[in-house]
């Protein structure tokens, strides 16, 4: 076996919980009647780097073997031909690797394994055939959105029929995921994989605390356990009723706004970028509530995350996408892209996202999107 670490850009999420180190990883695979040219390849990440590392196939059967720190996520690939490793191998496999000893195996393909040996990749299956009706209706709701002519999906009922559906299964997999927690509070997979999806992409600090308290202790003091700690304290700093963390960023003329200048007013701070698809979808209904609350005290300070690596001229495109979306109040940006301090501030890990503030300076509303922004500003400044 060969083992080579190397930086990556998108690198895998680390995945923390208490392991026994001195016992190590050992997996055992099988493929039937695999080619004698076939290769194997394991990648997973550590410390920000991930780890490459190679099995030949001889008789059908390879092996891995090592040791992790914690369990973490890992991604099997199998080169049946012998033309070297390639990450977008369609024959690959998704599994947890922790220590422990890991048997995989398939009739014909990688991605077709079976998985014995490990609790964390049991519980992974059983949560999968949990959730198999729900994934199968967002990959219906994909398909059928997907089939769509450009007229349609432009179009505010389709739009409406489209964010509905995909709250109700957003709304199916957080109660699916809530139940497994309850029901598996032992469970390492739990805490890895749903704690997020009941928590939700923006958490609010005190439920997310009595969630974490839902674990067992061990799993509360293991590392994914006091990494979410640590990320509870943030976000109690951003949740409803609290104060919004003041921080200044540059606008299109390189002058630095505070947000705290737009004290006095109702404001929606609203995190996008101009490469983002879903918020630029999203800026017509921004657009529509500026202009029916702006003479009743109500405004928008927007945060552009512009600036990834991957454009050429993140400050052309930002000012392009404030003129042809009609973005007319306050903008924003470091142009750093994700790396931007007042991201990291409000834990935004997907965009578009907003909290809408009060005159007081304080959060009132997260994730205001669409009908929900007009109806939330009507709650608190009153129909146009």
């Amino acid at each position: 076996m060969k083992k080579v670490l190397f930086s990556s850009l998108f690198a895998l999420c680390l995945l923390y919980s208490c392991v026994d180190n001195t016992k190590g990883y050992k997996i055992t695979g099988e493929v039937k009647g695999a080619d004698p040219q076939a290769t194997l390849y394991l990648e997973y990440t550590v410390d920000g780097k991930k780890v490459l590392d190679t099995a030949v196939v001889k008789s059908g059967k390879y092996h891995f073997q090592g040791a992790v720190e914690v369990p973490l996520r890992a991604t099997l690939y199998m080169d049946h031909d012998g033309s070297g490793f390639n990450n977008r191998m369609a024959d690959r496999l998704s599994f947890f690797i922790e220590n422990a000893k890991i048997k995989i195996s398939s009739p014909d393909s990688v991605k077709n394994s079976g998985i014995t040996g490990s609790v964390v990749n049991d519980d992974a299956e059983r949560w999968s055939q949990i959730i198999k009706v729900t994934d199968k209706k967002r990959e219906d709701l994909n398909t059928w959105w997907r089939n769509l002519t450009t007229e349609e999906r432009a179009s505010e009922e389709i739009q409406k029929q489209s964010v509905k559906k995909s709250n109700e299964m957003a709304a199916e997999r957080k109660a699916a995921a809530s139940k497994f927690i309850a029901e598996n509070p032992s469970s390492y997979f739990a805490l890895i994989s749903l704690f997020g999806t009941v928590a939700g992409m923006s958490p609010d600090g005190n439920e997310a605390q009595q969630l974490l308290n839902t674990f067992t202790p061990e799993l509360r003091d293991s590392k994914i356990g006091e990494s979410y700690k640590a990320k509870i304290e943030i976000w109690k700093r951003v949740s409803i009723g609290a104060v919004a963390p003041d921080f200044a960023e540059n606008d299109p003329n390189g002058n630095p706004i505070k947000l705290s200048s737009l004290r006095g007013k109702y404001v929606l701070l609203d995190f996008w970028a101009a490469w983002c698809g879903p918020c630029r979808m999203e800026n017509p209904h921004v657009v529509k509530a500026h202009n029916m609350f702006k003479n009743k005290g109500f405004t928008v300070f927007g945060v552009s995350l512009d600036g990834l690596e991957s454009q050429k001229t993140p400050r052309e495109d930002w000012l392009a996408a404030i003129k042809s979306d009609k973005l007319e109040w306050t903008q924003v940006s470091m142009l750093n892209g994700w790396d931007t301090e007042s991201r990291k501030m409000y834990d935004v890990n997907g965009i578009p996202a907003n909290f809408l503030i009060d005159p007081d300076g304080k959060i009132i509303g997260k994730n205001l999107r669409g009908e929900a922004l007009m109806e939330a500003l009507e709650k608190h400044i009153g129909k146009k």
